[in-house]
């Protein structure tokens, strides 16, 4: 069998040093600094397609409930990062806010009971797992918000 021989061409629009390379020369200035700036290739079957833009991202959910706020303490500062309440409230502000409990300010929630009764199903998952493992403010904050939360959830239903 023979060798067969590879030709490889550099097709990049600047050489290592930072040079644009001869073939480009021809390109306006406007052509090539939104490729520089967004380290877009240069060539045409390597570009990916436009990333979407804040106007075609949906709109972020409500965030508190209207009900009697839950109360959470505040994170420990001392660990650097978030706590156990900042989870508790990850998984409780979108069940509130799928149960139709808007913020002050956000206007009307869609309410979607499925995606609500999924959270609280998921807060009950943490509470299984942790037990036994939580500080007795941990636990009651726990319990006390899964009470709320189920409570609203069976006055929705009917």
């Amino acid at each position: 069998m023979s060798e067969q021989k590879f030709k490889i061409t550099d097709k990049r629009m600047f050489t290592a040093e930072g040079v644009l390379r001869d073939e480009y020369q021809h390109l306006s200035e406007a052509d090539i600094r939104p490729a520089e700036e967004a380290g877009a290739p240069s060539s045409s079957e390597d570009r990916t397609p436009p990333v979407a833009t804040p106007a075609q991202v949906p709109e972020a959910m409500p965030e508190a409930p209207s009900g009697p706020p839950l109360e959470l303490p505040a994170s420990d500062e001392s660990l650097g990062g978030p706590g156990f309440f900042d989870l508790v409230s990850l998984l409780a502000e979108p069940a509130a806010a799928y149960l139709g409990d808007a913020g002050p300010g956000v206007g009307e929630a869609p309410e979607d009971l499925e995606m609500s009764r999924a959270y609280i199903d998921l807060l009950d998952v943490l509470r299984q797992k942790t037990r036994g493992n939580l500080s007795s403010q941990e636990s009651a904050v726990l319990e006390d918000v899964i009470y709320r939360l189920k409570t609203r959830y069976v006055q929705k239903r009917g």
